[in-house]
């Protein structure tokens, strides 16, 4: 009688002897406690625990964005409200007027040589700052705070100064001014929210 040799073939198909090992005999699952299934709980912990600080990360950086975009205490607009000041007994001279606008002296009388306001003076000839200069000295103070350069402001007063028929102009360009604003405001909103981000790691003792 011949020994059959390989595998033994019914009907074309292979099948092989059940006294060789088998794919899960060659390939065992690891066992709890073996070496093998330790890395593989320490990989998901070690897993589990990035996106725990991801998600920590995330909710600061939207903390910051919120203290950024709505700071405590909001906005001050009691200093807006000069721009509608109508008070006839608005007399200032002008030590009051620099005090009361946070600027100088010296910044008034520039401001004045520069056309950009129209002061009054007393029997002595000393200045006095009326309700309406006060107005346009606000405004002129909030425009060279937001970039705004003296040459723009001569011409935006320039076109005030001929009326109703610049109206469009002076439109133009407070819309093109705004529009500068709001891309400055927005970059300075997200570097306020990175300095919000890092002063929040620190003062919580994690990494920075």
């Amino acid at each position: 009688m011949r020994h059959c040799r390989g595998p033994l073939k019914i009907a074309g198909v292979e099948v092989r002897s059940s006294s060789r090992t088998s794919t899960s005999t060659r390939n065992p699952q690891p066992t709890p406690g073996h070496p093998h299934s330790t890395r593989k709980s320490q990989f998901a912990f070690e897993r589990t625990q990035r996106f725990s600080v991801i998600d920590m990360l995330e909710e600061r950086l939207e903390q910051a964005l919120r203290l950024a975009i709505d700071p405590p205490g909001g906005l001050n607009t009691a200093a807006l409200r000069d721009l509608i000041r109508d008070d006839e007994n608005t007399q200032w001279d002008i030590a009051t007027t620099a005090e009361y606008l946070g600027i100088s002296a010296h910044t008034l009388r520039y401001y004045e040589r520069a056309g950009l306001v129209k002061v009054g003076r007393d029997a002595s000839g000393y200045r006095l700052y009326d309700a309406a200069a006060v107005r346009r000295l606000v405004f002129i103070t909030r425009m060279r705070v937001s970039g705004m350069s003296i040459a723009q402001l001569q011409h935006y007063i320039s076109l005030v100064e001929q009326g109703a028929e610049t109206v469009q102009e002076r439109l133009d360009l407070m819309l093109e001014h705004r529009d500068i604003l709001r891309q400055r405001i927005e970059d300075l909103q997200l570097s306020l929210a990175a300095t919000e981000f890092k002063i929040a790691m620190y003062q919580k003792g994690s990494r920075p």
